[in-house]
């Protein structure tokens, strides 16, 4: 499954559109991984797109929309990537799937990260309910996993499933974009090991 959103179907849009609105979206996550969101002018946008500024306006109407539907097409992803790691019968190597396709994604949408981690905590953020639905998903996700792995309920099992989804998405994500932004050079199954490690479900 692609983690970039590039070759992402949809109804009823053309592939013409599509490719523009990903080209804004590239553009769009590039600058806001360089600075926070709110010193990014659209402007800058269509002109890293290479797009007229209409453009922007038609796809998305403002920033603010295209930021939202940027949101909505990347987690869509690593929704969709976590769900298929957790189908696996074996439950510890279903938190390993799910830990690497969360390594994978960010690997692959590090500035996309960094976005995340700047609104995801933000109380005042103008995605927040959006990011609060997209967090709630994932965790849910995480808990049903946490239910059906023994070694992670032994190690906590005082911890409400929840508390522990949470610790678990928070650890693995803090952990992925330190490697991306600090130690790119490390191999990502050397820093999958680490989360596994930390998680207490390393073999």
């Amino acid at each position: 499954m692609s983690v970039t959103g590039a070759d992402k179907p949809a109804r009823g849009v053309s592939a013409r559109t599509l490719a523009t609105r990903e080209k804004l979206y590239a553009a769009a996550t590039k600058l806001i991984g360089e600075r926070a969101v709110e010193q990014v002018s659209v402007d800058e946008i269509a002109a890293a797109a290479g797009v007229a500024k209409g453009t922007v306006y038609y796809n998305f109407h403002s920033k603010d929309a295209l930021i939202a539907a940027l949101i909505d097409d990347r987690v869509s992803l690593l929704v969709a990537s976590m769900k298929d790691a957790a189908r696996a019968d074996d439950p510890h190597l279903a938190v390993r799937a799910m830990t690497e396709s969360v390594l994978s994604f960010i690997e692959a949408n590090t500035a996309f990260a960094q976005l995340l981690a700047t609104e995801l905590w933000r109380s005042r953020s103008t995605w927040h309910d959006q990011l609060a639905a997209m967090r709630e998903e994932l965790l849910a996700i995480a808990e049903a996993l946490i239910e059906r792995t023994p070694t992670l309920r032994r190690l906590h099992p005082d911890l409400p499933a929840r508390v522990a989804a949470a610790g678990m998405w928070s650890t693995t994500f803090v952990i992925a974009l330190d490697w991306r932004v600090y130690t790119p050079e490390r191999p990502r199954a050397e820093v999958l090991e680490t989360v596994m490690l930390i998680l207490g479900a390393s073999d």
